[in-house]
């Protein structure tokens, strides 16, 4: 069960009692995720951390490698200290390389 406390904060309840205090950001997304688990679907969870390939980085924003490294190239999404992003950098077989800060994808 899931519980507000007075100070606004959440609280993920056992069934033996246990309390444990939840940032706001998880209750949004047990909210979210645990009815379509109680109908017998699955849900996958990939953990981000804070850089991401651009691989992950495009799945994430839903376009093409291609695309994303023309963001990158125009600095409408800024890259790392890494190489810099060009879209020529983009190729079928390996893709653009180097890491992306998965804040500057929220960002966006």
């Amino acid at each position: 069960m899931l519980e507000a406390t007075q100070s606004e904060g959440m609280q993920l309840v056992g069934a033996d009692g246990q309390r444990l205090d939840i940032p706001r950001s998880v209750y949004e997304l047990l909210r979210q995720t645990v009815p379509i688990l109680a109908d017998g679907d699955a849900v996958a969870l990939e953990f981000l951390g804070e850089q991401v390939t651009v691989q992950a980085a495009a799945e994430f924003l839903n376009v093409s490698e291609h695309y994303l490294a023309q963001l990158l190239e125009t600095g409408e999404i800024p890259s790392t200290s890494g190489p810099v992003f060009q879209a020529q950098d983009c190729v079928p077989e390996t893709g653009p390389r180097g890491y992306i800060r998965l804040s500057d994808l929220i960002r966006y």
